[in-house]
């Protein structure tokens, strides 16, 4: 996924993969042909970028609103699936297994971060209410376990990492917050996001 000030540098990025392609990839110097890239977005439908046998297309690529247009008008019950090892901490440890407080919180201040570096906008949320709304939600139950494994990193060896996967079922969520909650869908939450972490699925 692309965000902000990143979308004007799509193009760079395409070509250059279509480049890495001929003069090979990895360390036995792999060679791929880059046949097309199109860029999707939910509901809006998708838009060719790149093709093989012309190029660039120059064809702009949609945006889509991770806001979702429609949410139940009152309260309801929410099934999350966190897919990929997920860390969230709270008061600088990490948790074993979520709570609706952290996992809002920390949501909420990915894309205020988000929205602030990537688009220079600065939002203006009741960052109170979110956390009062969090408060009055019920766990119905979860099943989580926590995924430990190491990364591999030229620079620094093999690095250990781990995070909670598993689900949460909660009850009375208000709809804001199922607002709020679905954009993780799309950015993921929680610390090493950019490594695939905090994929999470958001069912009613």
């Amino acid at each position: 996924k692309v965000f902000g000030r990143a979308r004007a540098h799509l193009p760079f990025f395409v070509l250059s993969l279509h480049d890495m392609g001929w003069r090979g990839v990895g360390r036995g110097g792999g060679r791929m042909l880059l046949l097309g890239v199109d860029a999707m977005a939910p509901g809006v439908g998708s838009a060719p970028l790149f093709r093989e046998d012309w190029g660039l297309t120059g064809v702009a690529p949609p945006v889509w609103d991770v806001t979702p247009a429609a949410h139940p008008a009152d309260s309801t019950s929410v099934r999350l699936a966190f897919l990929t090892p997920t860390t969230l901490t709270h008061k600088g440890k990490a948790l074993r297994t979520p709570t609706p407080q952290t996992f809002t919180s920390r949501l909420a201040a990915r894309l205020e971060l988000m929205s602030f570096f990537h688009e220079g906008i600065s939002v203006d949320w009741d960052f109170r209410r979110l956390d009062r709304l969090a408060r009055d939600v019920r766990v119905r139950s979860h099943h989580t376990e926590t995924e430990q494994f190491q990364r591999v990193s030229r620079r620094s060896g093999r690095v250990p990492m781990k995070g909670f996967v598993g689900v949460m079922e909660c009850e009375d969520v208000h709809p804001d917050l199922l607002a709020l909650w679905r954009t993780a869908e799309h950015i993921h939450v929680g610390k090493q996001a950019a490594f695939g972490f905090g994929r999470v699925v958001v069912e009613t």
